[in-house]
């Protein structure tokens, strides 16, 4: 277990130490250990923070599985979710360090697939995954991937996930708008395989060029502005789209970590973007929100220049669905974390 758990760690943080990987408190990793038990990393939590006595939990994933096939799909949503806190709330073995933590909000999914799993938001998969033609050139591509169409994060992805796998086996799963999941019998082994998808894609779509640096610095009355070149690049490049961020949707976190922006001097938003200068300011607010803001903004901007690139068309999230975002309990408390 112990050779296990630091398998777990170690490939935690090569992924979260990428800003092209995850943004702030995205993306998960878990594995399973024996017969029941699997260790998933905690909600609200970065890749990059886990250690064996934080941001981890410890869940029975049979019971959460035993649940999900009982499952149809066709009951009503509000009462499976209601069902699914009490089974996963039981599933949690005693806590690792003494502290109240949640596992992850896609525990579900977790424990329907392999030992080692690694769940990232790569801007890379992104392109296509947030793009209208990208299932078809991923099905191409990867022809042994699954390709899940959008579902919201949580119950209602889960259960999209066991619907698109039905009888098939596979290591790789494309989630629409969303990231991609990989599995391997060993840390290592899904690693490598996020690693050679990457790498595929950045070949096929011809990027060379270094993902910009994320860079937030202090600035007067102890507020902090980004200050990185490649950043600013890019939004006098789209300074049309920049100014509908709010509107243009592609993935979650950009709801749940896309906090008040603006673009008027002295109007009273958290955020503001110049997009004359390229310049992104930020007041009343911590360094670490600030960062994880920039993280998800460069994300967005990086995935749409890249789509743009490419000739393929903008595949966005519904307002039905930004709606069910925003009124999700589990992603209220996610965002509450980033302090």
């Amino acid at each position: 277990m112990a050779h296990e758990l630091k398998s777990l760690i170690e490939i935690s943080k090569k992924i979260g130490k990428r800003p092209d990987y995850v943004q702030g408190g995205g993306g998960n990793t878990s594995v399973k250990i024996g017969k029941n038990k699997m260790i998933i990393k905690a909600s609200g939590f970065r890749l990059s923070e886990l250690r064996v006595k934080k941001g981890l939990v410890s869940v029975d994933h049979q019971k959460i599985v035993q649940f999900y096939s009982t499952v149809k799909g066709r009951e009503n949503i509000t009462d499976v979710i209601i069902e699914n806190d009490r089974v996963v709330k039981d599933s949690i073995h005693k806590k690792r360090s003494g502290e109240e933590l949640r596992p992850s909000i896609e525990t579900g999914f977790h424990s329907l697939a392999g030992k080692f799993v690694i769940h990232s938001h790569s801007v890379y998969a992104n392109i296509f995954n947030c793009s209208k033609e990208g299932k078809k050139i991923l099905s191409k591509m990867f022809k042994e991937a699954i390709f899940v169409p959008y579902y919201p994060p949580g119950i209602s992805l889960t259960i999209g996930v066991r619907k698109a796998l039905g009888k098939r086996e596979s290591k790789i799963f494309f989630l629409e708008n969303h990231g991609i999941v990989v599995c391997g019998e060993t840390a290592e082994d899904a690693y490598v395989l996020h690693e050679e998808i990457t790498n595929c894609i950045k070949k096929d779509l011809k990027i060379r060029s270094q993902y910009p640096k994320i860079k937030v610095v202090s600035a007067e009355n102890g507020c902090f502005k980004s200050e990185s070149d490649q950043v600013s690049d890019l939004i006098r490049k789209h300074k049309k789209t920049v100014k509908k961020f709010r509107k243009i949707v592609l993935f979650p976190d950009q709801l749940v970590y896309g906090d008040d922006v603006g673009f008027l001097a002295n109007a009273g938003f958290s955020i503001r973007i110049d997009v004359d200068k390229g310049a992104v300011f930020y007041n009343n607010m911590s360094y670490a929100k600030a960062f994880t803001f920039e993280e998800v903004f460069v994300a967005w901007l990086f995935i749409i220049d890249q789509i743009r690139r490419f000739g393929l068309t903008l595949k966005t999230i519904s307002k039905k669905e930004i709606d069910f975002i925003l009124n999700m309990e589990s992603e209220k408390y996610r965002k509450k974390l980033c302090k």
